[in-house]
């Protein structure tokens, strides 16, 4: 899978505000590109398996 940048902001990508302020406050400022590929997949329902390392992927285990 190529991972294509679709996006530079969580808010973009239709994150709702109350997680946005959550990862915010831990420090993760704009998606990293694994994000950028899984979140819109996830927000249609779709099971990813990500395994990259150190690009925030407990952030992705919210439900958007």
């Amino acid at each position: 899978m190529t991972l294509a940048k679709t996006t530079g902001t969580f808010e973009e990508l239709g994150v709702s505000p109350g997680i946005i302020k959550a990862l915010e406050e831990n420090g993760f400022e704009t998606p990293f590109p694994i994000q950028r590929a899984a979140i819109p997949l996830v927000s249609k329902g779709v099971d990813v398996i990500v395994a990259q390392t150190g690009t925030g992927k407990r952030a992705l285990h919210y439900r958007f």
